[in-house]
């Protein structure tokens, strides 16, 4: 049989064969149209049926006594468009085969969407004779695709909707599907992929600690949270069919979470700047009584070398009740002397102090004022009371404030540098402020530490076993030196 057909091909142009098998291969046409799963079906010139196989018949519904000699418009229906029609006759016509999808009706008047190839057959004379037609029924797989179709509209519709970037990504971390909002983040960050610039590769590890990431968007830091869920997969590749090797993908949803990082970093600087006032206030405290005691302490000896000239018998009731009074009165003044340890030590990166120092006097500088931070390295560590140390540096901002408010207009540069060797944390406070200001500054209360600023900053730095320098610059400013001691480098982490 093969080789019949094989000689049929070689000998006959294609739209020829299936004439040839009906006039010259009339059992070899039997067995492979008559019994072909596909409905296929031969009319002549006129498109009259002169043929049909049994897959035919089961496809419409009628019988082929029914069907021969019927126009093969017997199947037509009015849901298919008159230009289906027009196109498919035009390329007929022409001797052209046609292939397309017509809406068909059965016996029982039930519809069926038909994908149809037809292919004129060409006589001796050159002339199409017969028209041969080979059609299945697609309506299920239509339905599927449609279906599918409907889906993924859906899908598309729900993702664009929702207000957080939506992203699915492949085994290699590249974008394979997106909605509109994660189109959005990609042009506001210049056309990038958002992902890349979160290091979403690496940062599923961060991210499982629930840590947000920060992104440049319109040139504003915001910041984003990374969620991931694995995703099955089928494979798409027909060459993979008996396989179940798909590669893996990961829905990832990219949410904005800047007013509320926002919101947590107000309620921390709020809650530093409690913790500051706090921490002025007992030194201010500590400060006062020690200067009360030292008042106290001159009157309290003079009253001790007067009873000791006085004897050992102690004969003088008024000055013995006045020594005693002293003591008591000295010991209830150490009684009340605060003790500034109120956290415990620990291990901190000075940059991070810096950072929230900065973000502590943000609004209250003036937009022509400068505090510019510099530091050897970005990993120094100190060690010590960090809100203590916070505080010096603080003291030392509320000063200049206080300095520069009668000196308008004034552009008030400040810088901090912060260096460390074997022993020693070193930060350089410098300012422009004019030296007799500095020197000459009248003094008042109204708030914790107001116009005693220096002395609790000695009182503060003192009680890390540190020291401190004040010197001027004749052409204007001043540079405050603070040292801290240095003990041996930390095993574990930092704050």
């Amino acid at each position: 049989m093969s080789d019949t057909l094989s000689f049929v091909s070689d000998v006959y142009p294609q739209g020829e064969i299936a004439d040839t098998l009906l006039h010259q291969q009339n059992a070899l046409f039997t067995a492979l149209v008559a019994q072909s799963a596909v409905a296929i079906s031969l009319t002549d010139a006129d498109a009259r049926i002169v043929y049909c196989n049994t897959a035919f018949c089961q496809l419409t519904g009628y019988s082929a006594s029914q069907l021969i000699g019927q126009n093969h418009r017997i199947l037509a229906s009015r849901q298919t468009p008159r230009t289906v029609y027009d196109d498919m006759w035009h390329h007929l016509t022409q001797g052209t085969p046609w292939r397309g999808q017509l809406i068909n009706q059965r016996c029982d008047g039930s519809l069926y969407l038909g994908e149809v190839d037809i292919t004129p057959i060409f006589g001796g004379s050159g002339k199409v004779d017969y028209f041969l037609a080979m059609q299945k029924d697609i309506s299920d797989n239509y339905a599927l695709q449609q279906r599918l179709r409907n889906h993924m509209t859906l899908i598309t519709a729900v993702l664009n909707n929702i207000p957080a970037a939506v992203v699915v990504t492949d085994g290699e971390g590249n974008v394979v599907m997106d909605n509109l909002a994660y189109k959005t983040l990609c042009a506001d960050c210049g056309g990038m992929e958002a992902l890349s610039l979160l290091g979403y590769q690496h940062n599923e590890a961060r991210q499982e600690e629930g840590k947000i990431l920060p992104l440049i968007v319109r040139g504003k830091r915001r910041w984003f949270n990374l969620s991931y869920w694995p995703l099955p997969g089928v494979n798409e590749e027909a060459s993979l069919y008996f396989t179940d090797n798909a590669q893996p993908r990961t829905l990832v949803l990219v949410t904005d979470c800047t007013e509320q990082h926002q919101q947590q970093q107000q309620g921390r600087l709020d809650r530093l700047k409690q913790q500051l006032t706090y921490g002025k206030l007992l030194a201010a405290i500590r400060e006062s009584v020690d200067a009360a005691l030292v008042q106290l302490n001159c009157p309290i000896n003079m009253l001790a070398a007067a009873r000791r000239l006085n004897g050992d018998d102690h004969g003088n009731m008024a000055l013995e009740s006045a020594w005693r009074e002293g003591e008591a009165a000295v010991s209830r003044l150490q009684a009340c002397r605060p003790e500034l340890d109120n956290e415990p030590p620990g291990w901190w990166l000075l940059q991070s102090l810096l950072a929230d120092l900065s973000a502590l006097y943000l609004t209250r500088f003036q937009p022509c004022h400068t505090l510019n931070v510099s530091l050897e390295d970005r990993a120094i560590q100190a060690f010590g009371h960090r809100i203590q140390v916070l505080a010096v540096l603080s003291l030392w901002l509320d000063r200049a404030l206080v300095l520069v408010q009668d000196l308008q207009p004034f552009q008030l540069e400040m810088q901090i540098i912060g260096s460390r060797d074997e022993r020693w944390l070193t930060l350089y406070l410098t300012d422009n402020i004019p030296v007799h200001r500095a020197r000459y500054s009248q003094t008042t209360a109204t708030s914790p530490g107001q116009g005693m600023e220096l002395r609790l900053m000695q009182t503060l730095v003192a009680n890390h076993q540190g020291a401190i320098d004040l010197t001027a610059d004749p052409d204007g400013g001043s540079c405050l030196t603070i040292r801290l001691p240095f003990p041996a480098a930390p095993t574990g982490g930092t704050k």
